[in-house]
């Protein structure tokens, strides 16, 4: 659409425009249904994803049902996500969320360590085909902006979704604790968590908006800093006896007869 704008461009503005809007059409199509796929969803209430875009939609819902679930289910594990100790454990937490939730759609893999940590930290398998989707999970109040930025361009972007066939992946963010701080920009101004998010998101349309090619990566948030505590209820004092004031009186002593 900017090149239809250019006066000097050798294509003609209506075959930019044409062409526009049939890749967005394709865009916007999901992935053909195999028979029967209608009656799983009616009973299942979920489909099976075979393409790597397919399954991004899919995680991108059960982690907004985690993200839900952790507030407001009548289970709610929010304390518990709050309280693990170190990014490791979150990722692991996160995982067993992924899986337990898993049905038809994926498997779940769990990073294998190498020695230049070349893996993701959670990877979704699909069981309907061979597609595959990195999850890359960040504690954020444990990294700054540029932190978190290197982790969607350089980390998930350049070095997960090299390949043109599998270029669709997450950047998870948790975030625990509330930080006081915030996090600085380039410019120096101080941003909450969620205008981290918002600018993260913009990153990320930016770049799998390149070419069909680029990697396409979205951005999905579970947050649990405002979960409080349990406070244990205060237990009452016991209500002393007051002894009355003043010295008691001594019973008058009894003589025996002889």
């Amino acid at each position: 659409m900017q090149l239809a704008l250019r006066k000097d461009f050798p294509i003609t503005p209506a075959r930019l425009r044409d062409m526009a809007a049939t890749r967005a059409s394709k865009d916007a199509e999901h992935t053909p249904w195999k028979p029967g796929e209608a009656h799983e969803l009616e009973t299942g209430c979920d489909t099976a994803p075979v393409v790597p875009i397919d399954l991004q939609r899919v995680a991108a819902r059960r982690i907004t049902d985690i993200q839900h679930d952790v507030i407001h289910h009548e289970f709610s594990q929010g304390l518990t996500l709050k309280n693990l100790p170190n990014e490791r454990e979150v990722q692991k937490w996160v995982a067993n969320e992924l899986n337990s939730r898993k049905r038809r759609a994926y498997s779940v893999e769990r990073e294998s360590h190498v020695a230049d940590e070349n893996e993701p930290d959670i990877r979704l398998r699909t069981k309907a085909a061979d597609a595959s989707l990195p999850i890359e999970v960040k504690v954020a109040e444990s990294w700054t902006l540029r932190d978190l930025e290197d982790a969607l361009v350089k980390q998930l972007g350049a070095r997960y979704l090299r390949d043109q066939d599998a270029n669709h992946g997450v950047l998870l963010l948790v975030h625990q604790k509330h930080r006081s701080v915030g996090w600085h920009d380039d410019q120096g101004k101080v941003l909450t968590f969620p205008e981290v998010v918002a600018n993260l998101e913009q990153m990320a349309e930016r770049i799998s908006g390149q070419s069909p090619t680029a990697p396409q990566p979205v951005i999905a948030v579970i947050d649990v800093s405002k979960v409080k505590a349990l406070t244990k209820p205060k237990d009452k004092k016991k209500k002393s006896v007051k002894k009355p004031r003043g010295r008691l009186l001594k019973k008058p002593k009894t003589t025996k007869r002889k």
